[in-house]
């Protein structure tokens, strides 16, 4: 069990997801929405359920559990459907915002850019050389 100092405080977090085994394979875990949370063995740690896996034992997530948190940094491109730079960054965020939302995730976006660039399909050279037409 984590150290009462060793814990990081956050005013907002992400959405607490079921950890209910459901497969074998990827995506193993439920990751639904999770409102139940109880002891996941004798370990001491806390096990978050939906409504569907919910334990007999579990209760309400109260405040102050406390959760495990992954935080990912990366470098996600889309390429722009609108012209404007303002509105393609704009458009750009809104959905990554909705895909991170739709993962349970929390978005924190440090930096947004918006660079002009070439179209050259790297895929052509391939498929072409993959059926024989070496135009």
């Amino acid at each position: 069990m984590a150290d009462r100092y060793d814990l990081v405080e956050h005013s907002s977090v992400p959405l607490l997801r079921c950890s209910q085994m459901v497969s074998n394979s990827e995506p193993w875990l439920c990751g639904s929405p999770a409102p139940w949370a109880g002891l996941s063995g004798p370990s001491g740690t806390v096990a978050f359920h939906c409504d569907v896996h919910r334990q007999l034992a579990d209760a309400p997530i109260a405040a102050g559990v406390v959760f495990t948190q992954v935080t990912l940094e990366c470098r996600i491109r889309f390429a722009a459907a609108p012209p404007l730079d303002l509105i393609a960054r704009r458009e750009a965020l809104h959905r990554l915002e909705n895909a991170v939302r739709a993962a349970g995730g929390l978005l924190t976006v440090a930096s947004i850019d918006a660079q002009r660039c070439r179209y050259t399909p790297e895929w052509r050279g391939r498929r072409d050389l993959a059926s024989g037409d070496r135009r």
